[in-house]
């Protein structure tokens, strides 16, 4: 209550100074239409000038606190193979930010019945140590929020979730099969994008290389016709941000757990930034804004005491860096 009380009281303040500094600089005109005989023409221009700066000073302040209170729509896309866990991320993501007290400094809010009832059945299967059924093969569904991050703008999310079950078949035969589903036309006019990468079958693969090989050449096929789509011409680097997120990550805390090696666990990360060098090498070339993230949504699960507890680990780091990094709003490219 009491940073509310102060919020309000900042804002009636800063439309007090706005208001006060246009009125001043329309008493000045009045005053220099009046006794324009009195005054010299040097002393006049130096009046209306400082009265000039002034009152453009307190429109921007005001023009600034509207664009700042008037929410802005980011359409974010995650790029994913099937089963990758992109479904589980999500629905962990929406109730950490929800209901969890360590970002207190992210106002949050689930807006539409079919997101509210989507992230609340979904969480309770997971609560109960049920993995979530693939996500339904008949189109992509958008989960949707209204969120504030610190001193920075007002957003409407959107999160579009597609099937990748859907696309199997066309992922064994074809590696650049995204941009060839209707969702890529969504990702195409996206404002921030997430390449999921499934952890488990990196260390399935580990010796074959197939999987890496594969969604590395999805990835790279996708943001380049992204870049191409959004007219950023020869030589320009993207500008939307793209996050590389390696789901899953917590089989990397229980192998290092069970085989008493904790303080090994920066160095398996290392290993699978190094296998992915083609990938994040393309992104730290031609994308202004790139991160890689390591994220648990579950957490890990071969300690007893958190057997079907949900521990995530960072799940709410990637969205908080891709609208700290957005520059741009939609279809401004």
């Amino acid at each position: 209550m009491k940073k509310n009380s102060e919020k309000g009281k900042m804002s009636s303040t800063i439309y007090y100074v706005v208001a006060t500094a246009i009125f001043a600089f329309f008493l000045a005109l009045l005053i220099i239409v009046l006794f324009d005989d009195i005054l010299s023409g040097a002393l006049e221009l130096l009046f209306l000038i400082l009265n000039l700066i002034l009152a453009l000073l307190a429109i921007s302040i005001l023009y600034l606190r509207l664009f700042k209170q008037t929410p802005s729509t980011l359409a974010i896309s995650i790029l994913g193979t099937p089963n990758s866990g992109k479904t589980v991320y999500l629905t962990v993501l929406f109730n950490e930010l929800l209901t969890s007290s360590s970002h207190r400094e992210i106002s949050f809010t689930t807006y539409g019945s079919e997101t509210i009832e989507r992230i609340s059945a979904d969480y309770q299967k997971l609560s109960v140590g049920q993995w979530l059924p693939p996500t339904p093969q008949e189109g992509v569904f958008y989960y949707r929020a209204k969120a504030s991050f610190s001193n920075y703008r007002k957003y409407k999310l959107e999160i579009a979730d597609y099937a990748g079950e859907k696309f199997k078949k066309e992922l064994k035969e074809n590696s650049n099969f995204f941009h060839k589903t209707e969702y890529f036309k969504y990702v195409i006019s996206s404002d921030i994008v997430f390449l999921a990468v499934d952890i488990q079958l990196v260390l399935d693969d580990w010796e074959g290389n197939e999987y890496i090989t594969t969604i590395e050449n999805s990835f790279i096929s996708a943001l380049t016709l992204m870049q191409e789509s959004k007219n950023m011409g020869f030589n320009r680097r993207i500008r939307f941000p793209v996050a590389l997120i390696f789901l899953k990550s917590d089989l990397l805390k229980e192998i290092s757990e069970t085989e008493n090696l904790d303080h090994e666990l920066d160095k398996l990360q290392k290993k699978i930034v190094e296998r992915f060098e083609r990938i994040i090498g393309y992104c730290t070339k031609n994308c202004i804004s790139y991160h890689h993230f390591f994220i648990s949504a579950t957490g890990t699960k071969n300690i007893e005491k958190t057997k079907n507890k949900i521990t995530p680990v960072d799940v709410v780091a990637p969205l908080e860096w891709a609208i700290r990094k957005h520059r741009f709003p939609r279809n401004s490219f």
